[in-house]
């Protein structure tokens, strides 16, 4: 023992004194460290008056510190190999701990995001969008009728299929000839749907303006939807024309694309489409289509949404000039752009038109009449179509929609898309949310959205592997006090918009702006919240308090502090005091806005459902982590007479994981037990010599590492109750039982699975007591067949198929 301590205490003074200075003498010579930058990003270091240079070589290279913004830890270990070998070394052996570097990441080009570089169009602003008005406005849909009740029902059958919240639908009947009207009326009559009739014949003009004045004098602040009634809605139709309608406080009309619409024309169906061919045009649409919103002169009666405060200024319809229709919209929009309003359309918002169902003989007659009344009203109006309908880039534009629509529009749908949450991109959850997304994807469109607080990322999943296609680097960095970052929530939403995100599945939220939840319910868009930890019930993560002592969400009585797991202790100095209530109330508004809420085990269900009592047990689910495996090993071994046990202890090591018990444990038990740690090791406490050490690993190397170490039983020793534990699931597929202590989700599997042991204590004496016993033979051959039947039965369940199934069924009643 003196002999160990003597040996340790002079590789100490020999790192002190020749190490450390030629690894701060090549530091410097090859000018890796920005000191001021460093210790801006490193708080705790700044506070430890440490140099950086020092800090950086005992502890940052081993914590995956970045030394500069656009350090690349593994081409800079390549470049100084000559120069400055031992750094470039002691780099090469930490390269696992830092993050991937994008300084010269050529982005993979990504059509929904390319061809805005080569529109004219200015983009909706999707953060601006979705504001108060959007979510609490209501809109009246008009709909006139004149005959045609069979295309009118066939209307309003799919406005009933719609998605069309806080709306009215006033249908109206312009003195129809011919019977049917009131056959609709009873069929269809609700607090939704008004039905009125006109006791003479108004004309278009006429009707429009009697629904818009009565509509708003229910609701003088409601916005105004003109829908003829020859026309089939797609389901998103009027979410789409609110989007656009509410980017901006100039625009006042937004018209929907269709078929036969004039320059509002995007398809051609070479004969009458069927329902499901009208659904697939416009789920192409919206989920390909741009999101821009270019100036025009006029918009389309057919589909027309207008906004109040239009109304307000300019007033209705000249029903006058125009009583049968045909020029009254054309007419409308000019006097709004005379007034400095804005008309637009909805690339993303389809409505099937079957053309002039009431007025069919008249058409032309009725066409040439009202357009000579528009010109003779606005000159300059014949003017303004030619140049901006002709122009080639709305040509384009329009053809550009057309070949999307043939290309995409096949006999099935396009694929919903499901845009993942993450914050670390190394460890367990990373890995399995990759194994999830694979398994989804050939029914989801699958995306990812990683942020470390600095840097933002978004990666689509193609041929099985993450394809970087956006990076934004955030000037307004998340702070944890607010959880939000104004400028995140504007480059993220505009993603989001982009690429018309179906489903949000946050399966962490630590690093994203809170704004990301908040923007997502009110789009919409359904979420689902996973939880991997204890991250949203307190920022130390693990709820390990000051003492690193389990708390369970509770403040304890600790003389230490209690430190956030991934953020800066200054930036959360008071958490044991009242910060972690400000934290939970906090959340407690975000997971309001959830649909669903995902778990691994019931102990941790349990553990949050005390903290947010008000999470439904209906829509909280409990679905265990899926891994996949070649086969199943056995390769647990009972030491021979005189030989020792061996223990191995598999993953990142450190206080949480049990690292001080483990280390006490192999010098009070060293002469039965031989301890082996797979796996990374933190530099929170001095290693006793007696460990054995193998270094990190990767997923598929353990089970030839445990082949060779044949160890007796593995140890998980965490001191916090884990969610899951993927170490768990890797011992038990080698054949191999476990201890470990009374706490979490591991206590949970291990007692369901009778396929190791549970300490009492967490006193390593115990355990070493344990193995001296006479009947340990006969509890390990126990524990060991407990294991082959967990090989033959719930292993073989607990795949990433089985998971990935479960999880299906939750996005298929969200979407």
């Amino acid at each position: 023992m003196v002999l160990e301590a003597f040996k340790r205490k002079l590789a100490g003074i020999y790192r002190r004194s020749i190490i450390e200075p030629q690894l701060l003498s090549a530091l410097e010579r090859e000018k890796l460290l920005e000191r001021d930058w460093y210790l801006q990003e490193n708080p705790d270091v700044a506070a430890s008056k440490v140099s950086a240079g020092l800090h950086f070589i005992r502890f940052g290279i081993l914590e995956g510190r970045l030394p500069n913004r656009y350090f690349d830890a593994k081409n800079v270990a390549e470049q100084i190999e000559n120069s400055s070998p031992k750094l470039a070394r002691l780099l090469r052996e930490n390269l696992g701990s830092f993050p991937s570097s994008y300084r010269n990441v050529t982005l993979n080009d990504h059509s929904l995001f390319s061809i805005y570089e080569q529109l004219q169009y200015p983009k909706v602003d999707v953060v601006r969008a979705i504001n108060q008005r959007y979510l609490n406005v209501h809109v009246s849909i008009i709909v006139p009728v004149y005959n045609a009740f069979l295309e009118t029902r066939e209307c309003l059958e799919s406005i009933l299929r719609a998605e069309t919240p806080n709306t009215s639908v006033f249908v109206i009947n312009d003195a129809s000839s011919e019977a049917g009207f009131g056959r609709l009326a009873s069929e269809y009559e609700s607090d939704k749907f008004i039905f009125l009739e006109n006791t003479q014949n108004l004309g278009f003009s006429g009707t429009i303006n009697k629904g818009i004045n009565y509509a708003r004098n229910l609701r003088p602040d409601g916005d105004i939807l003109i829908l003829n009634s020859d026309t089939i809605v797609s389901r998103w139709w009027l979410k789409e024309l609110k989007l656009v309608a509410m980017s901006s406080d100039e625009v006042g009309t937004v018209t929907a694309v269709s078929n036969a619409a004039g320059p509002f024309s995007v398809h051609t169906f070479s004969s009458p489409p069927s329902l499901s061919e009208i659904n697939v045009v416009a789920d192409v649409l919206r989920e390909n289509a741009p999101l821009v919103s270019p100036p025009l002169p006029t918009g389309h009666g057919f589909c027309m949404y207008i906004k109040g405060e239009l109304i307000d200024d300019i007033g209705v319809f000249d029903s006058h000039s125009f009583p049968k229709g045909y020029g009254e919209e054309n007419d409308f929009c000019m006097r709004a752009v005379k007034k400095g309003w804005k008309n637009t359309f909805a690339a993303r918002s389809f409505v099937y038109h079957k053309q002039n169902a009431s007025f069919k003989e008249q058409k032309a007659k009725l066409i040439s009449i009202g357009r000579e009344k528009v010109d003779s009203l606005h000159p300059e109006y014949s003017e303004l179509l030619d140049r901006t309908f002709n122009a080639n880039a709305y040509k384009s534009f329009t053809l550009y929609l057309d070949s999307v629509i043939q290309v995409n529009a096949t006999t099935s749908q396009p694929l919903p898309k499901i845009l993942y949450v993450i914050s670390t991109e190394t460890g367990g959850t990373p890995q399995t949310n990759l194994d999830l997304m694979k398994q989804v994807s050939e029914k989801y469109e699958c995306y990812l959205l990683v942020s470390n607080s600095k840097t933002v990322k978004l990666f689509v999943l193609q041929e099985n592997n993450l394809k970087l296609i956006q990076l934004h680097e955030l000037h307004e960095k998340i702070h944890p006090s607010t959880h939000v970052s104004t400028e995140y929530d504007a480059v993220v939403s505009n993603w989001i918009g982009v690429l018309n995100i179906s489903l949000l599945h946050i399966r962490h939220i630590g690093w994203h702006s809170f704004g990301l939840i908040e923007y997502s319910h009110n789009y919409g868009t359904p979420i689902v919240f996973s939880f991997h930890d204890f991250y949203t019930v307190c920022p130390t993560v693990k709820l390990l308090d000051g003492d690193k002592q389990y708390c369970g969400g509770v403040c304890s009585k600790t003389n230490n502090p209690c430190v956030p797991e991934l953020w800066p202790a200054k930036q959360l100095s008071n958490l044991n005091d009242f910060e972690v209530y400000t934290w939970q109330r906090r959340f407690r508004k975000y997971l309001s806005y959830i649909s669903s809420f995902v778990t691994t085990s019931e102990s941790t269900k349990e553990v949050l459902s005390n903290v947010y009592p008000m999470i439904s047990p209906d829509t909280f689910h409990v679905i265990p982590h899926g891994r996949d495996f070649i086969e199943f090993t056995q390769l647990a071994k009972y030491p021979e007479k005189n030989k020792k046990f061996r223990l191995v202890c598999p993953g990142n090591i450190n206080i949480a994981k049990g690292l001080a018990f483990i280390n006490e444990l192999a010098e009070v038990a060293s002469d039965i037990l031989e301890i082996h740690i797979v796996g990374k090791v933190s530099n929170e406490m001095r290693l006793s010599s007696k460990l054995i050490l193998h270094g990190e690993y990767e997923r598929d190397q353990l089970k030839d590492i445990i082949a060779n170490i044949e160890p007796s039983f593995g140890g998980v020793f965490s001191i916090w109750p884990e969610t899951w534990c993927h170490t768990v699931t890797e011992l038990l597929s080698c054949g191999v039982p476990l201890f470990t202590f009374g706490m979490g989700a591991i206590e949970e599997r291990v007692r369901s699975g009778n396929f190791g042991w549970i300490l009492r204590s967490n006193k390593p004496i115990d355990l070493a007591s344990k193995l001296s016993d006479t009947s340990f033979t006969v509890e390990w051959e126990d524990k060991v067949l407990n294991v082959l039947k967990w090989q033959n039965g719930e292993g073989l369940t607990l795949t990433s198929h089985n998971m990935s199934s479960q999880y299906l069924n939750i996005y298929k009643n969200l979407i």
